[in-house]
């Protein structure tokens, strides 16, 4: 059978176990059971940040077993990013021996040991990443996706029940940017990114193909990189913003 094992941080990890029971089979006794899974879950951070700023996200891990080791390989949509580094170390990280590695156009490892005779354990913060929104770049979101771990141990065996949870960067240029979502109660909401000190004009429309009619919703003045929207239409089933 599955079971569904939760560690500290409310990390979870999916096992499977067998159960043979012998002619001796009692029931009726209470007893304390400590499952002994090992798991690794790894997360990292989003930002909303402008074109040309330089930012970081933070690289978060929780561990049942210390660690040597950990190489991350982290998925980026090439011409959005540069400047990579790794800042803010875990103390028991060796800040001589970090890494970024620029793999391929799209894909970066994150290479943190730890220090000689020190393991990498417990749920923290190990480091953060930083970088630089490339210049001159259209708006975007940009997903960073977390794809594979090299987790080793100090035996140099390695770990294989790992959980990843990727973030995601949104971009400023000078485009503005649309992300709908359900607020409360399954209301409609938007955020709107876009350049602060500026003023916006929202419009709608229930239908986006050719000849569709749109509505001036509402001017709305920024002060700052994201701007949730409420108080959004919701009585017609379909309906689409620009």
């Amino acid at each position: 059978f599955n079971v569904d094992v939760w560690g500290p941080s409310g990390a979870d990890i999916l096992a499977q176990f067998t159960v043979s029971f012998s002619l001796n089979f009692n029931t009726g006794h209470g007893n304390l059971l400590s499952v002994g899974t090992e798991y690794l879950v790894v997360s990292i951070g989003s930002a909303v940040l402008q074109v040309g700023q330089s930012t970081n996200v933070p690289v978060n891990f929780n561990s049942s077993s210390g660690l040597a080791s950990l190489d991350l390989t982290l998925n980026v949509a090439p011409g959005h990013l540069s400047t990579l580094s790794l800042t803010s170390l875990a103390p028991e990280i060796d800040p001589l021996a970090v890494g970024v590695t620029v793999q391929s156009a799209s894909n970066v490892v994150l290479h943190l040991p730890a220090r000689s005779g020190q393991v990498i354990s417990g749920s923290k913060q190990v480091a953060q990443f930083s970088f630089r929104a490339t210049p001159g770049q259209p708006s975007a979101f940009v997903p960073l996706t977390l794809n594979q771990a090299v987790a080793a141990r100090p035996d140099h065996t390695v770990m294989t029940n790992l959980t990843f949870a990727s973030g995601r960067l949104v971009i400023v240029g000078r485009e503005s940017l649309l992300e709908a979502s359900l607020a409360t109660k399954g209301t409609r909401a938007i955020t709107l990114y876009a350049k602060p000190y500026f003023c916006y004009a929202l419009e709608y429309s229930t239908n986006a193909g050719p000849g569709s009619v749109w509505t001036r919703l509402r001017p709305i003045a920024v002060a700052q990189l994201a701007t949730p929207v409420f108080g959004l239409d919701g009585a017609f089933s379909q309906i689409f913003y620009r």
